[in-house]
């Protein structure tokens, strides 16, 4: 079974979402992701960004971890930030990209500590 990964560390900040996008499209590509399929990842990944920028906390970079396995691609999105205290969790807020993120992909999990979304794991098997 071949496995690869890559990990991409971004600064929090919406204009890095299309190296983001970029990096999901191209190794969803190379597992052999159909356009549709890649199309999702891009959207889920890119969303799973959002979701922690979208929250009342000093967010200074964002950590993705792609791995590939012989036909599924796993995603795992992480923040590193301080509170800021100005608000409590955005977890309303944040349901419409749990939707988004549990349509587009085959299995997805937002962790949250404090009130806060620290982590999202995601995964998508390519269709043969």
């Amino acid at each position: 079974m071949s496995r690869d990964g890559v990990r991409l560390c971004i600064p929090a900040q919406p204009e890095y979402l299309l190296v983001v996008r970029l990096t999901a499209a191209g190794l969803a590509n190379r597992m052999g992701f159909n356009v549709e399929e890649i199309e999702d990842v891009k959207a889920a990944v890119a969303e799973a960004c959002i979701m922690l920028m979208n929250q009342p906390w000093n967010l200074d970079d964002i950590t993705l971890d792609f791995r590939l396995t012989t036909d599924v691609f796993h995603a795992a999105v992480r923040g590193k930030g301080n509170a800021d205290n100005k608000a409590e969790s955005q977890q309303n807020e944040n349901e419409l990209s749990r939707y988004l993120l549990q349509a587009l992909m085959d299995d997805a999990a937002v962790r949250s500590e404090g009130g806060f979304i620290n982590s999202i794991t995601m995964r998508k098997r390519a269709s043969q």
